[in-house]
């Protein structure tokens, strides 16, 4: 594979896969049953998540550069190979087609309120479906633009409101029992272990060597922001009113006023979270379309990459039927789905791996 995208790229590219979303569902649902202690929530669900990052590191140390699907193929035989390859291919497909609803959920109900969902979302999968036919290293490298002007985007949003924090609304810490603090951290939980987009990743690297530590970073990044994210909102509105927010993370930059003159700043910051989204959504269709043409052994086609984004819209329409619907499954379904291809996938791969004691392949 000629395509290789270096160490700070995949730091970012970790990093991207994680926030756009988390960001919209985690402040909500962690504040609703930890209440003020939410970012203790968060801060153990990082803790754990760094040891998910380390383990799938592991395993693609001992990879010499295959793809996944081939690479588990070789160590572990072809039916491992083609079950691991269409497990991994289904998960980004059924994730890409969650994130496509929460793309089209904040377009609908903040800027393109008349304009008809399917046309949006079928925008949406062509502008990320030229991302994938151009290739790892254009997303690598567009991802890495959005990054830098995102975060200089929230670091300026903080100093706008900074005299609305009343970090008083943190105390009293602890206050709620530990297994609610427990439960509020398993949400967040599930989007940190996306990390684990490094065992696609692993063909691309330019020092897979160091694919452990390119994860955790990307998480320790991520975890923060979310942290951060969570604290504000708390210290802005106190640990009731943000539960009565669909998106507490735009509520907060909606009360922003520069003077008398200056409003509405938030569309601004929508704008820059919509190019993290589209990274994000070309990322995980990326996975998939990768994962399929490496496990059936297909030549990479547009053809094919038309017919998988058509079924990510498909499985879009007829998954969501109603928001509730979508907020159902994103609070009890899609953590545990995340958990279990993210933890319980490297986890097998790297029992698999001490128990046959295979030498790396060279």
């Amino acid at each position: 594979m000629k395509e290789k995208i270096s160490g700070i790229q995949t730091v970012a590219i970790v990093y991207n896969t994680i926030v756009p979303t988390a960001i919209l569902v985690v402040p909500n649902i962690v504040i609703s049953h930890s209440r003020q202690d939410a970012w203790i929530s968060i801060l153990g669900a990082l803790i754990l998540a760094l040891g998910f990052a380390v383990l799938t590191g592991a395993i693609v140390r001992n990879n010499p550069g295959m793809s996944f699907p081939v690479w588990i193929s070789k160590r572990f035989g072809k039916i491992a190979g083609l079950v691991g390859g269409l497990l991994l291919a289904q998960y980004y497909i059924s994730i890409s087609a969650v994130i496509l609803q929460e793309f089209i959920n904040i377009l609908s109900d903040q800027i393109l309120l008349k304009t008809p969902n399917i046309v949006l979302m079928s925008l949406i999968l062509i502008v990320s479906a030229y991302a994938v036919h151009s290739g790892i290293e254009v997303i690598a490298r567009v991802n890495g633009v959005v990054t830098v002007i995102t975060m200089l985007a929230y670091c300026i949003s903080f100093f706008l409101f900074v005299n609305l924090i009343d970090f008083h609304l943190l105390a009293p810490v602890m206050n709620n029992s530990l297994s609610k603090i427990s439960f509020g951290g398993l949400l967040p939980l599930g989007w940190m272990s996306e990390s684990a987009i490094i065992l696609v990743l692993m063909p691309y690297l330019k020092d897979t060597a160091k694919a452990g530590k390119y994860a955790v970073y990307g998480t320790v990044l991520a975890g923060l922001h979310l942290t951060i994210t969570v604290v504000l909102c708390i210290a802005v509105f106190g640990p009731d009113l943000p539960q009565q927010f669909r998106y507490p993370s735009f509520s907060m930059i909606e009360v922003i006023r520069i003077g008398a003159t200056l409003e509405r700043i938030d569309i601004l910051f929508v704008s820059f979270w919509l190019c993290t989204i589209y990274v994000k959504m070309s990322l995980f269709l990326f996975g998939a379309y990768h994962c399929l043409t490496e496990t059936l052994q297909m030549k990479p086609s547009k053809p094919l990459l038309f017919a998988l984004s058509m079924l990510v819209l498909l499985t879009t329409v007829t998954s969501f039927q109603s928001e509730t619907s979508f907020d159902m499954q994103s609070q009890h379904v899609t953590p545990y789905e995340l958990l279990t291809i993210n933890l319980l996938l490297p986890a097998v791969i790297w029992i698999g791996l001490q128990l046959k004691k295979i030498p790396k392949l060279k």
